[in-house]
């Protein structure tokens, strides 16, 4: 469909959208936003053919004094006009493109996806061996072209950091000890008698922060004139006065939230994670912390130590704790007889509306990151609430997370759900288009295999390396990332014999 479209739009020279109806005026804006990317990989070829003929010019005189990549750098700088940093980001990331991510260069070059997509997964695969690195983009890619390459942000993110943890667990860029013991708070002057506050906290006790700063700001009544952001500031630094709540700003003698203060409700985080990986067994296997996205087991077994757990299954008539299977239920279960009851009700039970949410992992609108444990749970096809029986149960299958504002869009504007191929659902929009929705969810990330799926070009011939002291500099820095992930794992230190990566 891209192919023809862009020889319809390419043939026709169409720049008068009074000719097109709704649905074209999209597909325009989507194609064009596709070549975007086709032609700003021609500029990074072209960053990355210059590289190599500097590089092969060092090669012949040494390169002391200015190395290749410096002169590329300046080169590129000075016909693109953009800064050295810009420039050698460009340089940089087309010779990644051409040495390391071959296959998502061809699928850029083919409108596939696009450069924002690979651009995440160059940044997750930088600690990745020259020896794993063809295996891992090879899964990647076929794990985003199988989802119709929809899969961005925290999504692409999670999924790259599954495939790297499979094939090279050393290479995950993820240095937990130290970025832990590294942990800091900064409060910075900003304008208008404001501060900016910086933190990096784990990231367990950074999801409890924001669970609990929302819980307060959602305690005060509907007729608080602040709007939600405001409140969840306000909210924090209540906490830091020590005040077990926001008050609320209404001014009214009636305002509900006067009068004793209720319980404290502790802020809840998910993780999920598999019974081996729970017991310590298997220390390979992953773990997914609602909102964050993939963390190590050791992590998820801390968080465990003082959690409440329970067996994650699509059946309330299961045992609690079930006698040999992993904590992970088979996403295509389906729901047994023993559920009419339940499914014939508007809310569903907490195991039907988990399994739901851990299906997806974040609203199911299509690139929406919205978390989905604050997700409301929609119905595809929509409860009957005259006659459950006729349609509309509330099974698994049915349900899906979407945030409050996607919610009001599917319902009052026209938008529905149908059920599609291979387990997936698609959107239908009011213009007359739809989109595939994949189920990526932590379910999937943690007990699915990767799908096989063809790569759209032979990959093209390697390039050139970069000179040796560049080289050096960079293994070094990868070195020793990988150097601490081995250990965190719990493994020995590395020995004089294995490859410098």
């Amino acid at each position: 469909m891209f192919d023809l479209l862009v020889g319809v739009l390419d043939g026709a020279g169409v720049q008068d959208f009074g000719e097109l109806d709704d649905a074209g005026v999209i597909a325009v804006a989507a194609v064009w936003h596709r070549l975007e990317s086709v032609v700003a990989e021609r500029k990074y070829a072209a960053a990355a053919e210059l590289l190599r003929r500097y590089l092969a010019r060092d090669d012949e005189h040494g390169g002391w004094v200015v190395d290749a990549y410096t002169q590329a750098e300046a080169e590129i700088g000075a016909a693109l006009g953009i800064s050295r940093r810009a420039a050698g980001d460009v340089v940089n990331f087309g010779d990644t493109l051409a040495t390391r991510l071959p296959r998502f260069r061809g699928a850029i070059a083919a409108g596939l996806i696009t450069v924002y997509q690979a651009r995440q997964v160059e940044v997750a695969t930088r600690n990745v061996t020259e020896t794993a690195i063809g295996t891992v983009e090879e899964q990647i890619l076929a794990r985003v072209l199988a989802r119709g390459g929809t899969a961005t942000g925290r999504r692409l993110r999670d999924l790259a950091d599954r495939v790297i943890t499979a094939v090279d667990p050393d290479g995950i860029r993820v240095r937990r000890q130290r970025a832990q013991d590294e942990r800091y708070v900064e409060v910075s002057a900003a304008e208008d008698g404001m501060v900016h506050v910086l933190a990096s906290l784990r990231a367990d006790e950074g999801r409890f922060l924001d669970a609990r700063v929302t819980e307060m700001a959602k305690e005060v009544c509907a007729q608080d004139p602040r709007p939600f952001p405001v409140r969840r500031a306000d909210a924090l630094t209540a906490l830091v006065h020590g005040e077990p709540r926001l008050v609320c700003r209404c001014g009214s003698t009636d305002c509900t939230q006067r009068g004793e203060l209720p319980a404290r409700r502790k802020p809840v985080v998910h993780v999920i994670l598999t019974d081996t990986a729970l017991t310590g067994q298997d220390h390979d296997t992953p773990a997914y912390l609602d909102g964050y996205g993939i963390i190590d087991s050791a992590l998820a077994r801390e968080i465990a130590a003082r959690a409440v757990i329970r067996p994650l299954t699509p059946s309330q008539t299961q045992p609690a704790v079930p006698a040999d299977p992993p904590v992970l239920s088979d996403p295509g279960a389906s729901e047994p007889a023993c559920q009419d009851d339940a499914a014939l009700t508007y809310r569903p039970n907490r195991q039907v509306a988990d399994q739901a949410r851990a299906e997806h992992g974040t609203c199911q609108w299509p690139h929406c990151d919205r978390v989905a444990w604050e997700c409301d749970l929609d119905h595809h096809d929509p409860f009957n609430h005259a006659d459950p029986k006729a349609g509309g149960r509330t099974v698994t299958a049915n349900l899906g997370p979407l945030c409050r504002g996607h919610h009001r869009i599917k319902t009052f504007c026209g938008w529905t759900f149908t059920p599609g191929s291979h387990g997936t659902m698609v959107l239908h929009a009011p213009s007359g288009l739809t989109y595939t929705l994949y189920k990526s969810g932590p379910v999937e990330l943690l007990t699915g295999t990767p799908p096989t799926f063809p790569a759209p070009h032979t990959a093209p011939a390697q390039l050139a390396r970069k000179t040796r002291t560049r080289t050096q500099h960079r293994a070094a820095r990868v070195r020793t990332e990988r150097g601490i992930n081995h250990a965190t794992r719990g493994h020995t230190t590395t020995t004089g014999t294995e490859p410098p990566f």
